[in-house]
């Protein structure tokens, strides 16, 4: 069966207009009836953008309110040399190569001819002697018992990252705390020292109100999901590294799997992490507001109202001596998360199945996790386990069902790939 023709388009500046800030706010004219009309003739339309995270998903959105349908982004056509990294087209659209003249590019595609198949597979007894051999030295590896996986190891640099935006992100907060609440406090004292009862309430509801108010400066939420993309990528080219250094060491070759849905992941990512930001700071106005509130009622000194807010020592924690350490098990938690779901998406992606359960070993770690060390697990089924090589399958102890390492919380697990099972797989 004839293949069809393959068209890819880039989005910004050939699809719509976009500004500096990469929101798209109108598209160029008869993109919208081009498009649809290649389609509507048979030919498989790929988007084909730089953009990521957020960006994607701005313009995603925005091609879906304007009726725009793709059949895929940035991947190649499955018929289209599998095993290439690299995207073939019969024609790419795009505004750096060539000024975007919508009607133009439909009488350029309508004059094309059709497309032909792609070549068939080399005859290898044609080929030269040094090719062969090098085929079949790569054939050989796939057949070879793996060897020992490294461990694959824990972003900590993306954790230490993360952390550092978090921190950073509540110092200014308690910045704000210090030099605009807390000054007004011992006005409060006096005022309730005055018998003025109602009065320092109504100022306590401006104080905090503005503090409200203040949030969205100290941390804009287009710098947020800046932020939280930074750390999906770094969280994501860890892992990928992980993963090639795993099967170079197992195998002998890296395996390369196609990755659309790897952006949902991430994005789910953003998501989650942006409302526990915003936890943070809704955390943070009750507890101060509360602290100051009772202080004041109470009469207590201002010494000891600034102690319950600042503190942040072994013996006392503060409101934000709190939220700092929730900011680091948030840290931890999340890229932990993120980079297992990444894990299982990788090793899923290329007919990896089955992985080892393996676990720190040290004295914090749960004794269900514990438990679940050394085991043989299956991706496609997170209730059952294995403690004999997999020749019996077994269910999980309750508390683990469903789970995948670094899913609970703050777990410090990883999943090393079941390779021989793969290469089973291959050889046969």
């Amino acid at each position: 069966m004839t293949r069809p023709r393959i068209i890819f388009s880039d989005f910004d500046g050939s699809i719509a207009y976009t500004e500096v800030d990469q929101i798209p706010r109108r598209l160029l004219p008869h993109a919208v009836e081009v498009l649809a009309w290649i389609r509507e003739q048979g030919n498989y339309l790929v988007l084909w953008t730089c953009r990521t995270g957020t960006r994607l998903a701005v313009a995603l959105r925005f091609l879906h309110e304007q009726g725009i349908v793709f059949d895929a982004i940035n991947e190649n056509w499955p018929g289209a040399f599998p095993t290439s990294r690299k995207a073939f087209a019969d024609f790419y659209i795009d505004d750096h190569s060539f000024p975007i003249d919508w009607l133009k590019i439909k009488a350029h595609i309508a004059a094309m001819p059709a497309p032909e198949d792609f070549t068939p597979a080399l005859n290898q007894d044609a080929l030269p002697p040094l090719i062969k051999h090098r085929l079949a030295v790569h054939a050989n590896r796939l057949k070879r018992k793996p060897g020992k996986a490294p461990r694959w190891m824990y972003p900590l640099t993306v954790e230490v990252y993360y952390r550092k935006i978090l921190l950073a992100f509540i110092a200014k907060l308690q910045a704000e705390v210090e030099t605009k609440i807390l000054p007004k406090v011992k006005g409060m004292l006096a005022e309730v020292g005055a018998l003025k009862q109602d009065a320092w309430s109504a100022d306590l509801d401006t104080l905090m109100g503005d503090f409200q108010d203040s949030f969205d400066s100290i941390f804009p939420q287009p710098k947020m999901l800046e932020a939280l993309e930074s750390v999906t990528y770094k969280t994501n080219t860890f892992n990928a590294a992980q993963w090639y250094k795993i099967c170079n060491a197992a195998i002998g070759i890296q395996l390369y799997g196609k990755e659309p849905l790897l952006t949902g992941r991430m994005e789910a990512f953003l998501h989650d992490n942006v409302t526990l930001i915003n936890d943070v700071e809704a955390q943070v106005y009750k507890d101060v507001r509360l602290t100051v509130s009772q202080g004041v009622r109470n009469g207590d000194r201002y010494n000891t109202i600034a102690n319950d807010i600042l503190a942040d020592t072994d013996l006392t924690r503060g409101v934000f001596g709190k939220v700092k350490t929730r900011a680091r098990l948030i840290a931890r938690d999340q890229v932990n998360k993120l980079n297992g779901d990444i894990a299982q998406y990788r090793q899923q992606g290329v007919g990896v199945d089955e992985y080892w359960w393996r676990g720190v070993g040290d004295e914090r770690e749960r004794d269900s996790h514990v438990e679940m060390n050394d085991s043989l697990c299956k991706w496609s089924d997170g209730n059952v386990y294995s403690l004999d090589g997999g020749q019996t399958w077994i269910a999980r102890p309750a508390e683990m069902r469903g789970l995948i390492p670094g899913q609970d919380y703050n777990c410090r697990c990883w999943a090393e790939p079941n390779m021989e099972s793969l290469l089973m797989e291959e050889a046969a």
